[in-house]
């Protein structure tokens, strides 16, 4: 029990039991110890998570697709294939670019003509299954065995197409 308790209870004993027990003076009761309340741990600051590090994506690197229109021969990965270019009034672009966009059905309403596994490269030209003789209006045509391997190894706006004379 704590001094000041047991102080008081002895005042109120000793009013009621003559002189069994004095009344503690003032000087006795300031002097009880006072309860002291528990100590604060200091609590700290929230933490504030760090800001995690985005985990790299691996990166889907796919083969280059080198059209070599003089030599009427395309290449990927260590495939060689047999293409036809574009006629000389329709020549086919040269240059580096990549795959924009496919179509596993495309239909030209320009020219009325079907382009199996379109995968288009530059300003409507594009890799599709076609005759290998001839020529096209722009396009790399490809047998119909190559064109639907490559479309499926293809990646639009990552692979890349070279097209050379």
């Amino acid at each position: 029990m704590s001094r000041l308790r047991l102080i008081l209870i002895a005042a109120a004993l000793g009013s009621f039991t003559a002189g069994a027990c004095a009344a503690p003076t003032v000087t006795e009761a300031m002097a009880v110890s006072t309860v002291s309340a528990p100590k604060e741990t200091p609590t700290k600051p929230a933490e504030i998570a760090k800001p995690q590090k985005p985990k790299p994506e691996p990166v889907t690197m796919t083969p280059d697709i080198e059209i070599w229109l003089g030599e009427k021969v395309g290449r990927y990965g260590d495939m060689e294939f047999e293409i036809q270019g574009g006629m000389p009034e329709f020549p086919t672009p040269t240059g580096a670019f990549q795959i924009e966009w496919k179509n596993r059905d495309h239909f030209s309403k320009q020219w009325q003509a079907p382009m199996p596994y379109a995968m288009f490269f530059h300003n409507g030209a594009a890799i599709h299954v076609g005759p290998l003789y001839g020529g096209s209006h722009g396009c790399v045509r490809v047998s119909e065995s190559t064109a639907r391997y490559l479309f499926g190894q293809t990646k639009e706006q990552v692979t890349r197409v070279f097209v050379y004379p």
